[in-house]
């Protein structure tokens, strides 16, 4: 089931009238979910192991995760924290997840803790037009992925980072319209260019969100964030 909503001109409602249609359209809209987190006592013992094994090589770890997870408290946190993911829809290997995660992240975040962080760049928006017109695919492709389930609820398939790509070739001059023009060399622009390419992909992912609790909120709460939103798009 796909469809889109009816009645308003997305080209000149603002976000918050298309969200106040999708609502009325689809009662208890929900979006599925794409990133699972694990429970914060599961990400404590993976960040515990980490830390005791960080110094190990690929092998050694390997093989002191395997011993690890056999230890019969551990079996049994782990295998209801698989079971809890399971239930929630994850598809992936849980196992292979928690081990990946506790490798490649807990471990590189034991080594970041004692790094003296870094200065934040101050951040530069883009125009009400850009965040309009990201607002309006968003909320257009959300409502494009819609299903029913097998209770009858309404959820959305919509996947930002497949969104994403389709809203940069429905904008294809997006990176070029924000290139300053002072780059020197085509290494520089090459260099610019990505950073454009991430400032436009955090800005989506952030628009999304915000969409996505304004959906998944109820109607009362969604009525005190349209009177808070009359005047436009909050930027």
């Amino acid at each position: 089931m796909s469809s889109v909503v009816k009645g308003t001109d997305s080209t000149k409602a603002t976000k918050g009238d298309l969200i106040v249609e999708t609502k009325e359209q689809y009662n208890s809209l929900k979006l599925q979910t794409n990133r699972y987190k694990f429970t914060k006592e599961i990400s404590g013992m993976l960040s515990d192991f980490a830390k005791l094994h960080q110094y190990e090589g690929s092998k050694d770890y390997k093989a002191a995760w395997k011993n690890w997870i056999k230890e019969d408290e551990v079996e049994h946190k782990l295998e209801e924290e698989k079971c809890r993911l399971i239930k929630a829809g994850m598809m992936d290997d849980v196992m292979i997840r928690l081990y990946n995660s506790s490798r490649y992240y807990y471990r590189k975040k034991v080594n970041t803790l004692d790094k003296k962080p870094k200065e934040r760049k101050k951040y530069e928006g883009l125009s009400s037009d850009v965040l309009r017109r990201m607002d309006a695919q968003i909320i257009r492709e959300i409502n494009g992925s819609i299903d029913m389930t097998d209770d009858d609820k309404f959820v959305s398939r919509f996947m930002p980072a497949k969104s994403f790509e389709i809203y940069m070739g429905e904008n294809p001059d997006s990176v070029s319209e924000l290139l300053s023009g002072d780059s020197s060399s085509a290494e520089e622009r090459r260099a610019e260019t990505d950073q454009i390419m991430k400032r436009l992909k955090k800005t989506y992912k952030n628009r999304f969100y915000k969409i996505k609790v304004n959906l998944e909120t109820d109607k009362k709460q969604g009525t005190r964030n349209k009177k808070q939103d009359r005047g436009g798009i909050r930027v």
